[in-house]
């Protein structure tokens, strides 16, 4: 119910255009979770004494689970603080509000352009005066300049000061990095506030809540909390709910069906059906998620010619800006609603 909410808020508040891959790698993340949900044995405990919770990070597949979730989201931090340094996210609203940007490489083509030019002026400089003493002095001797602040307008109109825009490419990856990243730090947080919650269960009866294990849970709650509530604003201020969301909500539901099947060691309960029923759902939520990265669905072309016009006119329309993805429309004051956010050529699906 919270991926079809959304999805209905992107379309009714946001205006965002719901892609036919959106709508069907949604769809089938819902079928995967309820085939899951179906697989699920009633056996499978949920009290723990903090022993037990010692016993599974201790032992060698839950360490080794838990561990590889905390590096890669460790990983996944450092590289989206590297490209929000990089391609701040202010610059593409500034992009799409101007209607134009610059790619990195135009950047270091400028700053190239720039470097000759102060090279060449020295060479030349140095050419008209008879020694490098003479050429020197009349460094020193020369009056100084008065540097003027360019106006808005002279500034917007410079090509060095427009909004630089990260590759197309780069834009498709990060269209997936950062959602995936968030769902990975919810997994965690899943797994371990139901650890929690599986010793406050039994600690009243058996007054064993002071082992260390319970602390430190609570401890890794409430910081991966944190990194995810900064992390909600960081994938929403650059891409489209419709978008970020559906991965975001597949990525979260498969690291929590992985965590009680490998951390909590749920295949103990379950019968060689439930095993089938869950690995299925586990598998159509990775493959749905790959749908909705899709620019178009295959087998469009197939179908008759006023369907497969109306399914590309719910295709998002370029902007112009030739790298820019879509952006959320809570940020930016939108205009009409059919040039809002709208993918390029060449750049998200």
């Amino acid at each position: 119910t919270l991926l079809v909410f959304n999805l209905v808020f992107s379309r009714w508040l946001l205006k965002e255009s719901l892609a036919p891959s959106r709508v069907l790698g949604a769809f089938g993340i819902l079928v995967g979770t309820a085939l899951c949900i179906i697989g699920r044995s009633n056996d499978a405990r949920s009290k723990f004494t903090p022993e037990e919770m010692a016993d599974f990070f201790a032992s060698a597949r839950g360490l080794a689970y838990f561990v590889s979730l905390c590096v890669t989201v460790a990983a996944a931090a450092m590289v989206l603080a590297i490209f929000e340094c990089t391609y701040p996210v202010d610059h593409l609203l500034r992009a799409q509000r101007q209607g134009r940007g610059r790619s990195w490489r135009e950047k270091t083509a400028a700053h190239a352009e720039q470097g000759i030019a102060h090279a060449e002026k020295g060479l030349a400089m140095v050419a008209t005066t008879t020694s490098c003493t003479d050429a020197l002095s009349d460094e020193r001797t020369a009056p100084p300049q008065v540097l003027k602040r360019p106006s808005p307008d002279a500034s917007d109109s410079r090509p060095s000061e427009l909004p630089v825009l990260a590759p197309a490419w780069l834009e498709r990856l990060m269209a997936f990095v950062y959602p995936f990243s968030l769902g990975l730090d919810e997994g965690i947080v899943q797994l371990v506030r139901f650890g929690v919650l599986g010793i406050l269960r039994q600690c009243g009866q058996e007054q064993n809540c002071d082992h260390w294990t319970f602390p430190f849970l609570i401890g890794m709650t409430a910081m991966f909390s944190l990194v995810a509530i900064v992390g909600q604003r960081m994938v929403y201020k650059r891409f489209e709910l419709s978008r970020a969301l559906p991965i975001e909500y597949g990525t979260v539901t498969s690291a929590g069906i992985c965590s009680g099947l490998v951390f909590y060691r749920e295949t103990d309960y379950m019968d060689g059906q439930s095993v089938a029923f869950t690995i299925t759902g586990l598998l159509f939520i990775l493959v749905s998620i790959g749908v909705t990265m899709l620019r178009q669905l295959p087998g469009v072309s197939l179908l008759p010619s006023q369907c497969a016009s109306y399914l590309g006119s719910l295709e998002p329309k370029p902007t112009g800006l030739g790298e820019a993805p879509c952006v959320s429309m809570a940020f930016h004051r939108p205009r009409k609603p059919a040039d809002n956010c709208h993918d390029t050529s060449g750049s998200l699906p």
